[in-house]
This record gives structure tokens, sequence and C-alpha cells, in this order.
């Protein structure tokens, strides 16, 4: 499956990302959008120990549900 996707990026790494897509894959239909797949997944494997670091530091701080008001009989009408 795939999705659309619309960012702004700078013209200089714009130009740069095209021709380097070009070259992998020529100048076919389709060729920056796999480009742009093969490095976006890239960029997530590189980075899923920060995002797995930073889910377990807000797992281990808690969340402030604030009062819960009621009891399980109350909440289902029991």
């Amino acid at each position: 499956m795939t999705k659309t996707i619309t960012v702004s990026v700078e013209e200089e790494s714009e130009k740069r990302f095209r021709k380097a897509a070009y070259v992998k894959y020529g100048r076919r239909k389709g060729a920056l959008g796999k480009a742009l797949s093969e490095a976006i997944k890239n960029w997530a494997e590189q980075n899923q120990d920060m995002a797995d670091e930073h889910l377990l530091k807000l797992m281990n701080k808690g969340f402030k549900m604030g009062k819960i008001l009621g009891n399980r009989s109350e909440w289902h009408g029991r």
C-alpha cells in the first residue's frame, strides 16, 4: 500500500535527491517515489532505538490521569 505525503524541502536538497534518484533508478515513472521510500525506511531504521528509548522514558515516568471518580460498579452499572 502506498500513501501520499506532501512536504517542503530546501531547493538544493531536492535537486541533489532527484539527481541521486535518477542515477540509481533512472528517469522512469516511480523512480523518485522508490528512492524516497528507501530513504524514509533507512532513516526510520537508523532512528528506531532513539524512538524506543523515548517511549520507554515516557512509560517509566507514568501519566497523570487526574482524579478518578466513582468505582468499577458505578462505571459499569452493576
